[in-house]
């Protein structure tokens, strides 16, 4: 299916501001929901979701959105910005009766950007990729990269290989904690590399509930075992500049392999994410200037890429080994 691409640099895109805090917290979230999920915007179509419902609460922006999924059962999307903690928040469920009450959710992904964040956004309608970062992280030497990594999300389908999985969809963010968004406490202080949290995650381990059916299982809210991985995912961190590229043009000249990721629950269910690939050989963080290659339009053999952090930590001698596709077929 043909990805779609926006950003927030194309004409006519809507910005992200945020104003006031506690109960007079607002932010464009929604505007931009709309624009990348519903309406479209610069001569191209929106996803193809649909907007289900807002909420009716005083002062609330919540949105309710629903994808097309490819498996049997579609996927309701929760949005708002954060009245308590001044924070967007998103949130997947298998039913939403109101935006106050759904069932079968995932835990809540909370994001902290600050007004004037940039944004990317790639999908169908099946699944969002959504990026909100400091455009300062595309001008500052590679020391800061830690305190500008780009927020991620990854928001919908994955694909399976049977049919056995109804609900086969999934919400990946740096950061995730249980609860709805009434009762999910503030965790997040700032930005952290894409799924940080579920990469340094062990296979053993009960840290985030990413999904919200875990097959052969009745529904609950706690964690479930979830970890993410690629064909040779795991780039070495170091501080010492190895053979990984730093340029841009030679990158592209080079890569040869495209390996996708996969999440893979309770060590017995394995889902390929869409639009996700591990690229080699490997691009480094940082460029010959020391700038981040972070973001940076990739294309290789007439397919556009970005790609961001694997981990909050990676220094610039470390390959990148997440690529997102932003053109062509998912």
């Amino acid at each position: 299916m043909a990805v779609t691409y926006f950003d927030s640099d194309e004409t006519g895109a809507p910005q992200f501001t945020t104003s006031g805090s506690g109960a007079s917290y607002t932010t464009t979230i929604i505007d931009i929901m709309d624009a990348v999920l519903i309406n479209g915007f610069n001569g191209k179509p929106g996803f193809g979701w649909t907007k289900e419902m807002s909420s009716s609460v005083t002062n609330s922006d919540r949105t309710v959105y629903k994808n097309k999924s490819a498996h049997a059962n579609d996927m309701y999307l929760l949005v708002e910005s954060s009245l308590q903690y001044s924070e967007i928040r998103f949130q997947i469920a298998d039913t939403v009766t109101t935006p106050e009450s759904y069932q079968g959710y995932s835990h809540v992904a909370s994001l902290f950007p600050s007004s004037g964040y940039k944004w990317k956004a790639m999908g169908d309608e099946r699944t969002l990729i959504f990026f909100i970062y400091n455009a300062y992280l595309l001008q500052t030497n590679y020391s800061n990269f830690e305190r500008y990594n780009p927020y991620v999300i990854y928001i919908g389908d994955f694909e399976q290989f049977n049919s056995a999985n109804s609900k086969c969809w999934g919400l990946l963010a740096s950061r995730m904690i249980p609860g709805t968004f009434e009762t999910a406490t503030n965790a997040q202080t700032r930005s952290h590399a894409f799924t940080h949290q579920i990469l340094y995650n062990k296979p053993s381990e009960k840290i985030i509930r990413p999904i919200t059916q875990v097959p052969e299982e009745e529904w609950s809210e706690e964690a479930c075992y979830a970890q993410l991985d690629s064909l040779f995912s795991t780039t070495e961190e170091t501080n010492t500049p190895y053979n990984y590229t730093s340029s841009v043009s030679e990158f592209e000249q080079r890569a040869h392999l495209k390996a996708p990721w996969f999440v893979m629950i309770n060590m017995r269910h394995v889902y390929q994410l869409r639009g996700v690939f591990n690229i080699l050989p490997w691009l480094n963080h940082a460029d010959e200037d020391n700038k981040a290659n972070m973001l940076k339009p990739l294309t290789i053999d007439g397919i556009s890429y970005i790609a961001t952090k694997q981990y909050t930590e990676d220094s610039k001698y470390t390959g990148m080994s997440l690529y997102i596709q932003t053109s062509g077929d998912w």
